[in-house]
């Protein structure tokens, strides 16, 4: 049995499969995290900087509550019925599955992925079924391959397995695949990412992210109305 667990520990792609698991499976889910990028094309190098936090509730309450490019508070919302926010985009029909959606590409790449590849999804105005430009079905197009666990290291006094992938996806309207070289390290003992790099560069374009996780809770009780609140 020690021998399986210690085999099961690093194994790269069941430590990255371990907190899709855990999401999928949670009731409620709220966290704060914290995105840092450095963004360069064509000589000219930008950085972008911001926290927020996110929380979801059965199949498609949820929450996200951060800040746009010029620091301006910004939110988008989910009563169950419609997705809401306040950038003045028109309300959308929420999907009966849009958590599980975003657990998944969250879990994968974290929050700036998702942020970037659903809630800003470019070919909105190209998809047949508008409601879906929130989410755009990305469960089969993130995928790993060359996982390596790299290690373990303490991160704030928490032991975490440093697991190293290359993540592949195709976003609507696009013709080839994206790639980026990602690296989680994951709470030893929650199985939670606590930190994440995502590198990825497109022929001029590149861009560095690193974001870090704090606040996890899992299964607590958040009340109806944080998620019809303006």
């Amino acid at each position: 049995m020690l021998l399986a667990l210690l085999l099961f520990v690093q194994d790269p792609e069941a430590l990255l499969r371990k907190p899709e698991e855990i999401l999928a499976g949670a009731k409620t889910i709220s966290v704060t995290f914290k995105s840092d990028g450095v963004f360069s094309q064509g000589g000219k190098e930008n950085e972008g900087h911001y926290a927020a936090s996110w929380r979801t509730k059965g199949a498609n309450l949820f929450r996200i509550d951060t800040t746009d490019y010029r620091g301006k508070p910004y939110w988008i919302a989910s009563d169950g019925k419609t997705v809401t926010n306040s950038s003045g985009v028109e309300p959308q029909a929420a999907l009966k599955d849009s958590n599980a959606r975003m657990a998944l590409v969250f879990a994968r790449m974290g929050g700036q992925s998702y942020m970037s590849l659903s809630i800003s999804n470019p070919d909105r105005e190209k998809i047949d079924n508008k409601k879906e430009c929130y989410f755009p079905d990305l469960r089969l197009l993130i995928k790993w391959s060359g996982a390596k666990h790299l290690g373990t290291e303490k991160l704030d006094g928490r032991e975490a397995h440093k697991v190293a992938a290359t993540a592949t996806w195709r976003k609507r309207g696009e013709e080839s695949d994206s790639t980026a070289d990602v690296v989680t390290w994951l709470d030893a003992e929650s199985g939670l990412p606590l930190k994440r790099t995502v590198h990825h560069e497109v022929g001029a374009w590149k861009s560095d992210i690193v974001e870090t996780y704090r606040d996890w809770k899992l299964n607590a009780e958040i009340a109806d109305d944080v998620f019809t609140k303006p």
